[in-house]
């Protein structure tokens, strides 16, 4: 059946909503509209005892948020430090509560600013968590950021997943076994389904992006798929703005080409070019490189010079 919308008054009590007629024909006992004034979903219904009862869905993805992401190596431990700052940019609608960073290589001493901020792994599924949900204010309020996250590593900087979720501004009270009919819970599973499919952006629960994060080395160390990935990391850094100049691009892989082209024949010749290609990352780091950027071209760098 073709989708469209059709009004519907609520409850005998003069509300019209519209509704979108699905794959059903009887009227609903829960009808369900988008609320563009709150940017959330609204589902109605009728309960004998306490009369008309309202759920409110607002998805957490109404944040706007940054992140920034430096890295240190401590040589002699062989332990590289993943320091963050988060924010919420201005005209966010939510607190920004939640931040998930994806850590494929293990990870260990976690920092975060304050004891308000919990941090720890999701779900044991290679995920790290920091969450605010205690104190004053349960997140990052839009306009502000907040510095002081960070963790430890073995792992070499590569670029990961992160997901933001934000501080939902209404509870979510389904109809339930204990106050509503089975009518009512079957006509709101349908109606959530139907408005789901209308509005798919409302019922999104993060907001994805990309930063640098740990990740294994490789268990055997291969120089030509070494610089290769180093050359994948420079066109990946474009993207995001983690290198702002494709003069500088163009003069990275230049070298790194040059480096590609050499590694099987002359490993001094390889040696030097990679010298210079970290030179050029180090002079650039803050100017036309980010500290993404950075972490992500002169750490793999060195590893492979210090491998070769």
């Amino acid at each position: 059946m073709k989708t469209m919308n059709r009004l519907i008054s609520v409850l005998g009590c003069g509300i019209v909503l519209a509704l979108p007629v699905a794959a059903w024909s009887q009227q609903e006992a829960v009808t369900g509209s988008y609320d563009s004034k709150n940017d959330w979903i609204v589902f109605q219904w009728l309960n004998a005892t306490t009369g008309k009862q309202q759920a409110t869905y607002d998805s957490s993805n109404k944040v706007k948020p940054t992140i920034n992401t430096a890295v240190a190596f401590d040589q002699a431990a062989g332990v590289y430090t993943y320091s963050f700052q988060f924010g919420n940019l201005a005209g966010a609608a939510q607190l920004l509560q939640k931040i998930f960073i994806s850590h494929p290589s293990a990870v260990s001493g976690s920092t975060t600013p304050s004891s308000e901020w919990d941090g720890g792994e999701y779900r044991n599924k290679g995920i790290w968590e920091y969450d605010k949900s205690t104190g004053t204010t349960h997140g990052i309020p839009a306009g502000q950021s907040v510095s002081g996250f960070s963790f430890k590593s073995k792992g070499l900087p590569a670029i990961v997943d992160v997901s933001f979720t934000g501080k939902r501004r209404a509870r979510f009270n389904t109809p339930s076994d204990d106050y509503d009919t089975q009518e009512v819970q079957t006509s709101f599973n349908r109606v959530f389904e139907a408005m789901k499919a209308q509005y798919p952006t409302k019922f999104v629960d993060a907001v994805k992006q990309k930063t640098v994060g740990p990740v294994d080395p490789p268990a055997t160390f291969n120089a030509a798929s070494a610089i290769q990935n180093l050359i994948a990391l420079v066109n990946q850094s474009r993207a995001p703005g983690w290198i702002d100049n494709d003069g500088i691009v163009t003069s990275l892989l230049a070298k790194l080409n040059n480096a590609a082209s050499k590694v099987g024949s002359d490993k001094a010749t390889t040696k030097n070019v990679l010298g210079a290609f970290l030179s050029d990352v180090s002079a650039q780091n803050g100017k036309h490189l980010t500290a993404e950027a950075y972490a992500l071209l002169f750490f793999n760098g060195q590893y492979v010079v210090n491998h070769l």
